[in-house]
């Protein structure tokens, strides 16, 4: 007897309950998929450390690094960025909110670094950066009095409620700090105050009354800031 004639033969209405619960399990796999697409465990792996990243800005452009743990040095930071760009260790400069990472034997939480943060790495020999440039500039328009007192209340703006609460969190618990971390932070506050007082003395006030007078209380509050840097700094060491 042939092999075919062992299988039942099904009525047209067998055929058809057939026919639709093979439908049916077809759509039931394809809503399941469209619900519940499969993740690569790769992916899953980076949706998990997503947080544990900072956006690196070279040249045009802006990849994202793993971020270490905050009590790993700028050295091995450095060799992250290295495999990142393909640029040698020691071949660029690392710049955080304006300031460069110059000591590769501090922690990375000395500097303030946080994942989901920006950084920039430029060449040894590139000038840094300035928060006003800006990749299409307009035609430079002459300064009124109005735009420079603009100016002076932003950086007055990042004394008061960037640098400030950074500097008082410094003098408070800086001694129970370890000291490459003390070193850093303090290097670090004194390079940021010092160029918002650089960028304050190059703004022109023109005899402009009121600009004169918000500028003379910037620079008054930078140095008020940097001095009792200093003062804290010099407890920090005698007490060290």
């Amino acid at each position: 007897m042939p092999e075919y004639a062992l299988i039942p033969k099904l009525d047209s209405q067998q055929l058809q309950y057939t026919a639709g619960a093979v439908l049916l399990l077809a759509v039931a796999g394809v809503v399941a998929r469209l619900l519940f697409p499969p993740q690569p465990g790769v992916r899953r792996e980076k949706a998990r450390k997503g947080m544990m990243e900072v956006t690196v800005k070279w040249g045009k452009e802006k990849i994202r690094v793993p971020l270490p743990p905050l009590e790993t040095p700028v050295s091995e930071f450095r060799k992250v960025l290295s495999d990142a760009t393909g640029l040698p260790p020691d071949g660029f400069k690392i710049i955080y909110s304006g300031a460069v990472l110059k000591d590769n034997t501090a922690p990375l939480s000395a500097f303030g670094i946080k994942p989901g943060r920006s950084l920039a790495i430029i060449g040894l020999n590139e000038p840094l950066p300035t928060p006003a440039a800006t990749a299409a500039a307009p035609a430079k328009e002459k300064p009124t009095e109005q735009t420079t007192i603009e100016k002076i209340r932003t950086e007055m703006s990042s004394l008061t409620s960037t640098l400030s609460p950074e500097l008082e969190s410094f003098l408070e618990t800086g001694e129970t700090e370890d000291k490459e971390t003390r070193v850093a932070t303090h290097t670090r506050l004194g390079e940021l105050i010092l160029q918002v007082l650089l960028r304050l003395d190059a703004l022109s006030v023109e005899g402009w009354e009121e600009a004169r007078k918000e500028r003379r209380a910037a620079v008054k509050h930078a140095q008020d800031m940097l001095n009792r840097l200093d003062d804290g700094w010099k407890k920090m060491r005698g007490g060290a």
